[in-house]
């Protein structure tokens, strides 16, 4: 069985032609560059001062950070699901202050992204796998000023979001 992994399952749920291609080429870049930053400091690695609009995204991560996290538990980690034939590499799996273990996936658009919660919630089944049974699933939206990261949790929605996975991956799978 051929493994297909969440992000390109779900970005056919995402219109793409509607971004011109060097505001798509600058988003991956910032979507790198911020993601290995995080992680480096979610680490405990000491990340210099990130260039231009880059540092926003990384203050506002900071921040967060250093006023929710207890412990950093998993970091930018892929797990494959063999059995239904899917793979993720996950952000974070952090102790948040409030004892919670909290399952955190970084964004840097401002808007809700649709499938964030189809996201996260096979992400949450992809722990499931490895033993690890997380409190909350939430998107963290960094903010480009460097301002407070919006944390969206979507709590009572994992079992259908996850169902609306599968469907997409059996979509995927059949059409491919």
């Amino acid at each position: 069985m051929e493994i297909y992994s969440v992000t390109t399952v779900l970005g056919k749920y995402f219109d793409w032609s509607k971004i011109p291609d060097q505001v798509l080429a600058e988003a991956c870049k910032r979507g790198s560059l911020v993601h290995s930053a995080c992680a480096a400091r979610a680490l405990g690695g000491y990340v210099g001062r990130l260039p231009g609009m880059y540092a926003g995204y990384y203050e506002s991560f900071c921040t967060w950070h250093e006023n929710n996290v207890r412990e950093t538990i998993l970091c930018e980690h892929r797990i494959v699901c063999e059995k239904l034939g899917f793979t993720g590499q996950l952000d974070f799996v952090f102790v948040l202050n409030t004892n919670e273990l909290a399952l955190v996936d970084i964004k840097t658009p401002a808007p809700l992204g649709k499938t964030w919660k189809c996201q996260l919630a096979a992400y949450d089944y992809l722990l499931e796998t490895k033993n690890y049974f997380v409190d909350t699933i939430m998107s963290l939206r960094l903010k480009i000023s460097g301002g407070a990261a919006l944390g969206d949790r979507y709590e009572g929605e994992r079992l259908s979001s996850f169902n609306v996975f599968l469907s997409a991956l059996n979509a995927h799978r059949s059409l491919a």
